[in-house]
């Protein structure tokens, strides 16, 4: 008897082990999802040059895209995990710099471990985010690399690049001209059963300045959850934007415009000037977020000298696999 029931529990064991892991809930990502998802840590506004796009209001002075959070070689190459109380931002479109506001994201459907292009020497590894106008086809991107504002790059010692929180290895601004001229760059991205993957340094580059060997890790590992590209209506097009139609995050924006506006206008924390017409930008917190109309149109200019540096889914909505 005591046989049989030693037998029973062995045999529930393997049956357990053995039964298929239980499949993650299916993300619901249209630009709607960002609204929501985002409303507690910034605002949605309107630029001439990009439409509708979000910047963030829980930041730092200073703050910009991929630096507060670090990189991880993982299965899908390459990828961001941001420290930021907001992740999918890094993985779904793109971000600009957009006076008065600073950095904005420019909302999009397609998943990547991380839309940026890259540089490196021997010595210091470099990215920046791509442009809003990039665009891939359902193979990936292997073409030049793409030019963007010097001023853009973040860069740090290679020694100091994997599982290292950028922002306390980050090199000063001003030596990122230097190091670009002379670096090597790359604009890289395919795509293997439905996932976007990103190039990048060569992990050889990166095993031989920290001593240590890589592997590769499973994305899922740091609570990503990637999306192929099918969901997005993608796969179909012989080449499609990183970024949504103008369109669509106007009719979104619509959608989701607060009814209510506030009489008082709170301080600007990170910006050191307010919009130039109409009421300045308010702050959002994570427990209070901030209902009020978009800003008029008419006021929002793009500019590329960001302060303190030198120069400068088939359907929309459906469930994301």
């Amino acid at each position: 008897m005591k046989t049989k029931t030693i037998a029973a529990i062995l045999f529930a064991g393997v049956v357990t082990l053995l039964a298929p892991r239980p499949v993650p809930a299916a993300v619901s990502v249209s630009i709607s999802y960002f609204h929501h998802e985002l409303a507690p840590y910034g605002r949605w506004v309107y630029t001439r040059a990009y439409g509708e796009v979000w910047y963030p209001t829980v930041v730092v002075a200073g703050w910009a895209p991929y630096v507060d959070g670090e990189w991880v070689y993982t299965d899908c190459g390459w990828t961001w995990v941001s420290y930021d109380p907001f992740g999918d931002p890094f993985h779904y479109g793109t971000w600009v710099w957009v006076d008065p506001y600073g950095w904005s994201w420019v909302p999009g459907y397609v998943w990547g471990p991380a839309w940026v292009t890259w540089a490196w020497t021997d010595g210091y590894i470099g990215w920046a985010p791509l442009p809003a106008t990039f665009a891939i086809t359902a193979s990936g991107y292997s073409g030049d690399p793409v030019t963007v504002p010097k001023n853009r790059y973040v860069f740090v010692p290679v020694t100091q690049f994997a599982g290292t929180r950028v922002s306390t290895a980050r090199v000063a601004a001003a030596q990122s001209s230097t190091i670009l001229a002379r670096a090597q760059r790359m604009t890289r991205f395919s795509v293997s059963q439905g996932l976007v993957h990103t190039g990048g340094p060569p992990a050889t580059l990166v095993e031989r300045g920290t001593g240590k060997p890589l592997r590769a890790v499973s994305v899922s590992s740091h609570n990503l959850r990637p999306t192929k590209i099918s969901a997005a209506g993608t796969a179909s097009s012989k080449r499609f934007s990183i970024t949504a139609p103008a369109r669509e995050r106007a009719a979104a924006a619509r959608v989701n415009e607060p009814k209510e506006s506030k009489a008082a206008a709170p301080k600007v924390a990170r910006h050191e000037a307010p919009p130039a017409k109409g009421a300045p930008p308010k702050i959002a917190s994570a427990k209070h977020p901030v209902k009020e109309k978009a800003p008029e149109r008419a006021e929002k200019i793009e500019s590329h000298a960001p302060p303190g540096q030198a120069a400068a889914p088939p359907s929309r909505g459906e469930a994301f696999r």
